[in-house]
C-alpha cells in the first residue's frame, strides 16, 4: 500500500513453450563416406546440418524428413492502482505483452535428394513410354 486510499498491483508473467523435433541423433552429423559418397561431397556440407541423406525410390517410401525448433516466449507485466475516493473507487493501469518466436527447421534435404524413379528413362523424346520399373 502506497497509501491508506491507494493499492497497487503489479504482477509478472512468463511462459516458455519448446517445440522439437528432428531426426534420430545418429542420423545428425552424418558421414555420407559411410554409404559410398565422396569424401569432398561429405566435407562440402557442414556437420551442423549434415544429416542421412534423402533417398525417393519409385513407389517405396522415402527417407526424407523435415524438423523443428520452435522457442516462444511470452512476458506479460500488469501495473494497477486503486484508489479510493469517499464512497468511490478509481482504478486504472497498464497492460504490457511480449511475443517472442524463434523458429528454425531441419531437413534432409540439405546433405542430398537422391529420386530413382522413371523421371530419366524415357525414351529418345519426353512423350516416349518409360523403360519398365525395375530398380537395380
Amino acid at each position: 500500500m502506497l497509501s491508506p486510499t491507494l493499492v497497487p498491483d503489479l504482477r509478472y508473467g512468463y511462459n516458455r513453450l519448446i517445440r522439437a523435433s528432428d531426426a534420430p541423433p545418429a542420423t545428425q552429423g552424418f558421414d555420407l563416406t559411410k554409404i559410398g559418397l565422396p569424401a569432398p561431397y561429405n566435407t562440402l556440407i557442414p556437420a551442423d546440418i549434415r544429416r542421412f541423406p534423402r533417398i525417393d525410390l519409385a513407389n517405396y517410401i522415402g527417407t526424407g524428413f523435415t524438423g523443428e525448433n520452435r522457442l516462444v516466449d511470452t512476458h506479460s507485466f500488469t501495473a494497477a492502482a486503486t484508489k479510493s475516493l469517499g464512497s468511490h473507487s478509481i482504478r486504472g493501469g497498464i497492460d504490457f505483452r511480449s511475443y517472442r518466436e524463434n523458429d528454425s527447421f531441419t531437413s534432409n534435404d540439405q546433405t542430398g535428394r537422391f529420386n530413382f524413379d522413371a523421371s530419366y528413362t524415357h525414351g529418345p523424346l519426353s512423350t516416349s513410354p518409360t523403360a519398365p520399373s525395375t530398380i537395380g
